[in-house]
């Protein structure tokens, strides 16, 4: 579990994160979602330690983060797994030493058990055999699953999606979609996804966050948020006439 308590983030005297406090369960898929701007990307770095909280603290299974240095904040790190917008591949290596870099960097494994975690990750991705393939040689789906190949290769108690649909078509989507849910449950990883993707949201979202002007607006799981008065939630996911009609479908 992560727990955020009371924490607040500026930047030049202007207040972005407000005394948010929330938690992001193990095995849950956990979003957060908030327009641009809202902050929902800085309260995703402050948790992963990229930009350090003004006031509050963090938590990583009772483990205060805040307060640790960047030495002792480093076996956490080791605990994350983290999808990146775009996939982020090194586009001069390959799927296999892709893969293998988290390996290589933090990992005691010989070569060859770091090839055999390789080729495990492939398999639960479905991209056996894709070893040798460039980034440039993948469609983007394929990217996506490597980039969550490479994710999960140090089994990861903490799971970081940033927009993993970003640039899919529906169809590819709904894959990535369905693996980091089978992913979260089977790992029994506490899964952070930033989206703006609704159909994502109303699919595979077991807790959301809502942040709205740096608060945290609103709490609750897929189902419940057919059902909100949060008035800026609704505008939100359900924003025009159509989507509102879709709604009252899904609440019947």
């Amino acid at each position: 579990m992560i727990e955020v308590k009371s924490v607040s983030k500026g930047f030049a005297g202007n207040a972005v994160l407000k005394n948010i406090s929330t938690a992001f369960y193990p095995g849950k898929v956990n979003f957060i979602i908030g327009r641009s701007g809202s902050g929902k990307s800085v309260l995703t770095k402050c948790i992963v330690g990229l930009m350090e909280v003004d006031q509050g603290e963090i938590f990583f299974d009772n483990r205060n983060f805040t307060i640790l240095d960047r030495w002792d904040r480093k076996d956490i790190r080791q605990e994350m797994g983290m999808l990146f917008q775009g996939s982020a591949l090194f586009s001069s290596l390959t799927v296999e030493e892709n893969i293998l870099f988290p390996l290589q960097m933090f990992s005691s494994f010989s070569k060859s058990e770091m090839l055999d975690r390789v080729n495990v990750c492939l398999k639960r991705v479905n991209l056996e055999g894709k070893n040798r393939l460039y980034p440039s040689e993948l469609s983007g789906g394929m990217q996506k699953r490597t980039g969550i190949a490479r994710a999960i290769a140090m089994n990861p108690r903490y799971l970081f999606c940033d927009e993993p649909n970003s640039g899919l078509d529906p169809q590819t989507a709904i894959v990535i979609d369905n693996l980091i849910r089978e992913i979260t449950y089977e790992f029994n990883s506490t899964t952070i996804v930033i989206s703006h993707d609704m159909n994502s949201v109303l699919e595979i979202g077991d807790h959301i966050n809502f942040i709205y002007q740096g608060e945290l607006s609103w709490r609750g799981n897929k189902t419940e948020i057919l059902h909100t008065d949060n008035e800026a939630l609704n505008n939100f996911v359900f924003p025009s006439k159509f989507m509102q009609q879709i709604r009252e479908k899904l609440r019947g």
